[in-house]
């Protein structure tokens, strides 16, 4: 079964992550990476326009000054992109630099997601899981994706995955994401902020947090909070979040095989 994941990032944010996002769901069982390289905007808008702690390039929404903590120049980075892309041959980097009417280049992240759906049609991709690369896919009872699948209904097309957040990969710098085990206590309503991993050919558009197939018999799985879900390293715990203790994924990964990043 070909399995992919298929996320819109800009590199600088995320270049201290990016080997072991790619390492841990290679483990879990995705066979395919199709990385939408954003690193060019320059203009926020639509959901995030108001957030007045973007700055594009440096700042992220969570008022992460990135730019700052990542002391690498773009042939530094491009270099380090190369060997990642040597050393994991299922990697597909795409520049997504969509501009507007001005000249600006934006984000669009829907029209990135669909821009991919095309391309996995056409790769035969059999199930695509749209995430973040701060956001990990967590399963109780299997340590394959591809075999919890396998597992569901014929009909299910979908798989509606809720999340648990937990604290920011730049508050655990000295840590590999997936060692950091303090979350938010509260649980985030089901409903809200759902990430999806759906069937290819019954797919026929991709939005940032839903799917639309193509009818018939296709049914949406919508698992609890228990079964499938993704862990989001995202909050600032320093205000005012308690801190908890939460099982991560059993999957161990050897860090001292990583590329380094100077």
């Amino acid at each position: 079964m070909n399995i992919a994941i298929h996320t819109v990032f800009i590199l600088k944010e995320n270049i201290l992550f990016l080997e072991e996002w790619i390492n841990y769901h290679m483990l879990l069982g995705f066979n395919k990476f199709y990385l939408y390289d954003n690193s060019k905007i320059n203009k926020i808008k639509g959901f995030d326009e108001k957030n007045k702690n973007i700055k594009p390039g440096k700042v992220n929404k969570y008022n992460i000054n990135y730019d700052k903590i990542v002391n690498m120049n773009d042939k530094q980075m491009n270099d380090y992109v190369e060997k990642l892309c040597d050393k994991y041959k299922c990697i597909e980097i795409i520049e997504w630099s969509p501009m507007d009417n001005k000249g600006n280049i934006l984000y669009n992240q829907k029209e990135a997601h669909n821009h991919c759906l095309k391309k996995l049609k056409i790769d035969k991709v059999d199930w695509c899981a749209s995430i973040d690369m701060d956001e990990y896919i967590i399963i109780t009872n299997f340590d394959n994706i591809s075999k919890y699948i396998s597992s569901l209904s014929p009909s299910i097309q979908n798989i509606k995955m809720g999340q648990i957040l937990f604290d920011s990969r730049f508050n655990n710098l000295d840590k590999l994401v997936t060692e950091i085990t303090d979350s938010y206590t509260n649980r985030i309503n089901r409903g809200d902020g759902n990430k999806n991993i759906f069937n290819v050919e019954s797919t026929i558009k991709v939005d940032v947090h839903s799917v639309t197939t193509n009818g018939g018999n296709c049914k949406h799985h919508v698992p609890a909070v228990t079964e499938i879900w993704f862990n989001h390293y995202k909050l600032n715990m320093g205000n005012n979040y308690k801190h908890v203790n939460n099982i991560h994924q059993n999957i161990k990964m050897n860090k001292d095989t990583f590329i380094p990043i100077n």
